[in-house]
């Protein structure tokens, strides 16, 4: 590893003993060596840190945060990498060459800056993401952010996560830099498998993150973006599609429903 890396893999933990393992295990696993792993952890009151791996690729650092968003902001300021990447606790890559191949793709592509954005697998099922985006995209569908590759220098434009929203910051940051010009580059790769679950799927977070969706839109997106928008959204029948992509559903209909979005997506 240099001491300028070209990736920095961030792993922010919080009594993630039973996942973070895996984790940083499928991160050491890459055959592309020119990586650091930064693993911010909130003072975990179990035996999170003792499951962590031993490796020189790793920064531990601990310090108390007042969620996942600040602690990722703690660990951007750590960074060394040109591009970070987040790992949640639980998430893994979805090949060991993962680096490799979006190392070649900077290199051949001549990348410099920006973000660059992959499919990933939810569970079993396989998620294509667009070749190019588009704002109604955005609107209607947030990118996986641990997907996502972001230049150190998009930071550095547009500071950090906003720390006022509890489950969509990086949602909110995603939209922030396509409305900012921020170039988006699409990899056609599997990037992650993402665990999914928490505090998002249950009925109080739902709740949150409608109303923290609401805020970005009124934020992001000008009042006759919004009002077309959502009729193509209403005309997509949203809820309905909300449901089917929701753990009450069958995962046959999921697994129906990703088919179909991959082949519109190619």
């Amino acid at each position: 590893m240099t001491n300028n890396p070209l990736f920095s893999i961030i792993v922010v933990s919080y009594n993630a003993s039973a996942l973070i393992k895996d984790t940083i295990d499928s991160i050491l696993k890459q055959t592309f060596d020119d990586y650091e792993i930064v693993v911010k952890d909130a003072c975990s009151m179990d035996d999170t840190i003792t499951q962590i791996p031993e490796s020189n690729k790793i920064r531990l650092f601990q310090s108390k945060d007042s969620g996942i968003y600040d602690g990722m902001n703690m660990a951007i300021k750590e960074a060394k990498g040109r591009f970070l990447h987040f790992l949640n606790c639980g998430d893994k890559f979805a090949s060991d060459d993962v680096l490799e191949r979006v190392a070649g793709f900077i290199r051949s592509s001549a990348i410099s800056g920006g973000i660059l954005y992959g499919d990933c697998f939810y569970g079993n099922i396989y998620s294509k993401q667009p070749t190019n985006v588009t704002p109604f995209f955005l609107y209607r569908t947030p990118l996986c952010h641990q997907s996502m590759f972001f230049s150190r220098t998009v930071f550095d434009e547009l500071g950090f996560y906003d720390l006022s929203f509890r489950i969509a910051a990086d949602y909110d940051f995603a939209v922030k830099a396509f409305k900012n010009h921020i170039p988006f580059h699409y990899l056609n790769i599997p990037i992650c498998r993402y665990l999914g679950g928490g505090v998002s799927v249950s009925a109080k977070g739902i709740q949150i993150k409608t109303k923290e969706y609401q805020r970005i839109y009124k934020t992001h997106y000008s009042a006759w973006e919004r009002f077309k928008y959502e009729l193509l959204v209403a005309l997509s029948l949203r809820r309905l599609r909300y449901w089917v992509l929701s753990d009450k559903s069958p995962k046959f209909l999921r697994e129906m429903y990703h088919k179909a979005v991959n082949k519109v997506n190619k």
